[in-house]
Parts: C-alpha cells; sequence; structure tokens
C-alpha cells in the first residue's frame, strides 16, 4: 500500500515538477523567403614574431617582425528561398571587399641592420558582382554562377555560401545556461565567412618585399579541417534594439595545419623574384594555425538569422618553410621555420 501511495504522489507531481522546467527555445535559420539583409564582416589581427630559426644559408640572422592586418566585407543577401535550416536560391552581391596589411621587420646580420616595412592594400573582383548560390540536392552542395553569366571560374572555386554562423547553433530547443558542442564542421566558416574571396595586392611598396594575396589574410592561412574544442552556451534571453535575441556564449580552442605549397608557388610564378635572387623554388610551406578565445552570437530569435556577432583572443601561426634557390652563382637549400602570435578580432552585423 505504501508503495502505491508513493507511485500516486509521483505520477500526482510530474506535471507541477515539468511546469517548473524552464521552456525551451528554438534557435535556428529561417529568414522568409524574400528577406533581404546587409551584412559587415571585419577581421583585424596584430602578431609578433616570438620563434626564428634558419638553415642552409649561414648564421641565422637575429629578426623581429610585426604583422598587422584588417579585413572589411560587406555585402548583400538576398533569401530567394529557405527551407530545412539553410538557402536553397541565395543572390548574393558584393558591395565591398577590401583589406590591408602592414609587415615591419629588422633584420641584423653579421653585425648590419636591415629594416624593411610593406604597407599593402587588398581588393577584389568580386566587388560590385552578383553571385547566385543554388542548393543541388542530388550532389549535395551548390552551384555558383554570376549573375550576369561570366565565364570566371575562379572567381567561384572557393566562395563559400555561408556567411550566417549557423554552426554555431544548437540542434534542439535550449534553456538558458544549457550548453552544447559546436561541430568542427562549418567551424571555418566562423574565421572566414563567404571563403575564398580572391583578395589581391591593390597597391604595395615597390621597394618591399611581397606577402601575396594568400599570405595577407589571417583567414587565408586556417586550413580546412580544424581540430580542438568548441563550445556555446544560451547566456540570456533579451530585447534587443526592440527584438526578442538569443544570445550565445562561444568558447573555441582549435587549430589546424594548412599545406600551402602550391599558393606559394603561385605567388612566386606571378610576381617578381626577390632582388638580387636568380631561381627560386618552393619545396614546402606548412602553416599551422591556433586560436583560443570568446565570442558572442546575438541571434534575431523571430527573423531566423544572427544580429551581430565578436569574436576575439590569441592566435597564433607557425610555419615550415623549404626552399630552393641560386643567388650570384650560388646555389642554396634554404630551411625556416617562425612562430607568431599575437591577437585578432573578428565582428560581424546583419540589418
Amino acid at each position: 500500500m505504501k508503495k502505491i501511495t508513493l507511485l500516486l504522489t509521483a505520477l500526482l507531481l510530474s506535471p507541477a515538477l515539468l511546469a517548473l522546467r524552464p521552456a525551451g527555445t528554438t534557435v535556428k535559420f529561417a529568414p522568409a523567403d524574400g528577406t533581404s539583409l546587409t551584412k559587415t564582416f571585419e577581421n583585424k589581427s596584430s602578431l609578433t614574431l616570438e620563434e626564428y630559426t634558419m638553415t642552409g644559408a649561414g648564421a641565422a640572422p637575429d629578426m623581429e617582425m610585426t604583422l598587422t592586418t584588417s579585413q572589411k566585407v560587406t555585402i548583400t543577401d538576398d533569401y530567394v528561398t529557405v527551407k530545412g535550416g539553410s538557402p536553397k536560391k541565395l543572390v548574393r552581391l558584393y558591395d565591398e571587399l577590401a583589406g590591408d596589411s602592414s609587415m615591419a621587420m629588422k633584420m641584423s646580420v653579421m653585425g648590419q641592420t636591415h629594416d624593411n616595412t610593406q604597407n599593402m592594400r587588398m581588393k577584389s573582383e568580386l566587388e560590385g558582382k552578383k553571385v547566385v548560390f543554388t542548393w543541388d540536392a542530388e550532389k549535395e552542395a551548390y552551384t555558383k554562377k554570376l549573375d550576369p553569366d561570366e565565364d570566371k571560374p575562379k572567381l567561384l572555386k572557393d566562395l563559400s555560401e555561408d556567411m550566417d554562423f549557423r554552426s554555431l547553433l544548437p540542434d534542439k530547443e535550449v534553456a538558458e545556461a544549457d550548453e552544447w558542442e559546436v561541430p568542427m564542421k562549418g567551424l571555418r566558416e566562423v574565421f572566414s565567412p563567404g571563403g575564398g574571396l580572391s583578395m589581391v595586392p591593390e597597391t604595395s611598396d615597390s621597394s618591399s618585399m611581397q606577402l601575396g594575396s594568400e599570405m595577407s589574410s589571417m583567414s587565408n592561412m586556417i586550413g580546412d579541417k580544424l581540430e580542438g574544442s568548441a563550445k556555446a552556451k544560451l547566456a540570456s534571453l533579451k530585447e534587443v534594439d526592440g527584438r526578442n535575441c538569443a544570445v550565445i556564449q562561444v568558447t573555441l580552442d582549435v587549430r589546424s595545419d594548412a599545406d600551402m605549397t602550391e599558393a606559394a608557388r603561385k605567388m612566386i610564378e606571378e610576381g617578381e623574384m626577390p632582388p638580387g635572387v636568380d631561381e627560386l623554388e618552393i619545396d614546402h610551406l606548412d602553416i599551422e594555425f591556433r586560436f583560443e578565445g570568446e565570442g558572442e552570437l546575438v541571434w534575431d530569435l523571430a527573423a531566423g538569422h544572427f544580429k551581430s556577432f565578436t569574436l576575439s583572443g590569441q592566435a597564433s601561426i607557425k610555419s615550415d618553410q623549404g626552399v630552393k634557390l641560386s643567388a650570384a652563382g650560388r646555389k642554396m637549400e634554404i630551411s625556416e621555420t617562425r612562430k607568431m602570435s599575437g591577437t585578432t578580432s573578428y565582428s560581424a552585423s546583419a540589418k
């Protein structure tokens, strides 16, 4: 009898207990068909040389180096059709694509000191153009086409449709303070929204060593496969600018490896030889990227898209490079490693 009483009491209390549980919130990507959003993305970084080694060219020089970069991208997205948590047809206008980089280097060799400073401005042929992204269900990928149509496959090759931070969203209803793991797949678009944007040098100091478009941005040095830890948390539900929003905190500790050999070889083919060098061959260039930081994603619950995003933290880039060169009649094989560390920040807004 006692057991039956306890069971009945538990059954009676169950609805009350369920009512005390916090109501779940659905945070999903679901803009209405026909929605148009203007989005602005900015990335700034400042890195300082921490480690440097060189073999194959005599005594390694003492070196100091600082690299600062900034990039600003503004686009207008017209969501023609949205279904199942992603666009099925999207028309994107690339309103503004610009970037700047500055490298200051001081090198001491055999008692002689050399200073080298480069300032470079970046641009992209995509600026002012429209690209139509259409989901191909059979291939499970987006087709990409310029509007009006142009035969420029290189511009489209590395573009990504995702500029929405969808990978940070939970896959089920969540309550305040709930946490979830962020899948590594799709996380690259958090660091590099829109993929490769064909940024190339617009202006550069003629006396400086060319950095090259592939080496001028932090985003270009992030490999396709990120590893590590990525977590998100529904920090609060609140009104922002008159809109009901979910505020999601993001914590990242990730790394990646990228083989930049072909990009470096292409840079040499399309550019000029460094002063005094007759022949130059890139044997390998491997990049290790590391980032640890925190961010905040503000999501418009009714409109179904992000309102703002910020992310900042400590970043490091370690490069391992091998080259074969001929200079002044002398052939050399040089190996060089360097590690640069510092701060980087990302911000985005949509309206």
